[in-house]
């Protein structure tokens, strides 16, 4: 890439810095692929702010720790979407996952045991299913003497563990 390539494929990068509607961070996260192309064809980033700068009047030129900021601000951002989006899609499968397991679970065992296994677990329908899928009886788990449903839950999977 010549250095007048190099000039007029950042120029719609310096013209959005330019801009006064939007923050300097949204232009350049709005153009950050342009960016992301220079630098990987080897363009270093004072060689970039050369190019922003041809483009801009002398009281808005940027610096190169200004570029360097914008820059990780913009892959800090781009890190954080990423990481949000895959928690969310890793939480809709956990949910869809135990929506399924928990619809089979019901399935085989009746509604009136199950109903049976949450008085003596405080209610808590995850707990009794997790007792039921576990073997554990319901003399079992009163024998326990538990206080609360976290107490519960705590020796359940104590005794899961243990068998």
């Amino acid at each position: 890439m010549t250095r007048d390539e190099l000039f007029e494929k950042l120029k719609p990068l310096a013209i959005g810095l330019q801009n006064t509607l939007t923050s300097k961070q949204h232009a350049f996260n709005a153009s950050r692929n342009i960016v992301d192309e220079c630098k990987f064809n080897g363009i270093n980033n004072k060689l970039i702010v050369e190019a922003i700068n041809s483009h801009l009047p002398d009281n808005e030129k940027i610096t190169l720790t200004y570029f360097k900021n914008l820059l990780a601000r913009s892959k800090s951002k781009s890190d954080t979407t990423i990481t949000k989006r895959t928690s969310e899609s890793l939480s809709k499968d956990s949910l869809s996952a135990s929506t399924k397991t928990e619809a089979s679970v019901q399935a085989i065992h009746s509604k009136d045991e199950l109903a049976d296994y949450m008085k003596a677990c405080f209610g808590a329908e995850r707990l009794a299913i997790r007792a039921m899928e576990a073997g554990v009886s319901i003399d079992t788990i009163k024998s326990w003497k538990c206080p609360n449903q976290i107490s519960l839950g705590t020796r359940l999977s104590n005794h899961i563990q243990n068998q």
